[in-house]
């Protein structure tokens, strides 16, 4: 057969089957004019490196799939393959729980008002970082599974509200449960704000340099009402980043304890019995 009637057959492109050809793979007969006739031997080859191949494995792999005569290197290769896989979906199912929880904030804020304050149930005790510098290399692996958050110390939502500004700290957040799954240790600096009823309002910034107390005048009138006190600094939650007029705004769901509780959330509740 001609090897665009092989490529209907099999889905491989054109110049894939010659590079497999190329390579070794695939030994069709030449005909007088040149062109290649492949046959049910390079049919069958290529519909096994096909199957090789979503495996993920690399053509090296294949290479030494294909010319081993020894089967405790065939499991070997197979079972870094099956691990691979694994770690993918791993990785992509916590990435599809960040996406739920992204969905969960942006519904939540269009539902109340964007300028008031509300109180909500955190999912877990919210692990914040700060300090970034010289972090160890397994940290930098985690950080795709964590967030920009923005602190604001305990004692300044506690404070008199005023036209005072504060210096913005930009960091990381993510939840201790993500921590457990990864086996990772918190570290010693984290700051903590622990899983519990929290108030929350959304701040919108376009200058990371400082922040006026005024903008947190929801959330600390929401507690000097309700005579509730901060039990911990915040924690900012970065919802989206909006381009308008030649600017960028920072959206952040804020947050802050102010009644510890062990409630946990359903989906951190099933990943933690795993």
């Amino acid at each position: 057969m001609h090897v665009k009637e092989l490529a209907d057959i099999t889905g491989v492109n054109i110049e894939t089957i010659r590079s497999y050809r190329k390579a070794g793979y695939l030994n069709p007969s030449q005909r007088s004019n040149g062109y290649y006739d492949y046959d049910m031997e390079s049919l069958i080859t290529l519909l096994w490196i096909r199957k090789l191949r979503g495996y993920t494995m690399s053509m090296d792999q294949i290479h030494q799939y294909f010319y081993s005569a020894d089967p405790e290197e065939l499991l070997e290769i197979l079972s870094d393959r099956r691990k691979y896989i694994l770690d993918e979906i791993a990785a992509r199912e916590l990435s599809v729980r960040f996406i739920d929880l992204e969905t969960r904030h942006i519904k939540e804020t269009m539902s109340n008002n964007l300028s008031g304050a509300e109180m909500m149930q955190s999912i877990d005790d919210k692990i914040d970082i700060y300090s970034l510098q010289n972090r160890s290399e397994r940290f930098q692996q985690l950080q795709f599974s964590m967030t920009p958050t923005l602190r604001i110390p305990q004692k300044i939502l506690n404070g008199p509200i005023t036209d005072e500004t504060i210096p913005v700290q930009i960091g990381l957040g993510t939840y201790q449960y993500i921590l457990d799954e990864h086996d990772f240790k918190r570290p010693d600096d984290a700051v903590i704000v622990p899983n519990g009823l929290n108030i929350t309002q959304v701040i919108i910034l376009n200058d990371f340099r400082e922040l006026s107390i005024r903008d947190l005048e929801p959330m600390m009138t929401y507690a000097k009402v309700n005579k509730l006190r901060f039990l911990s600094d915040t924690t900012g939650y970065l919802m989206r980043i909006e381009m308008k007029h030649n600017k960028t705004y920072f959206h952040f769901r804020i947050r802050s304890c102010v009644q510890k509780n062990a409630i946990k959330d359903p989906v951190v509740l099933a990943h933690s019995r795993r």
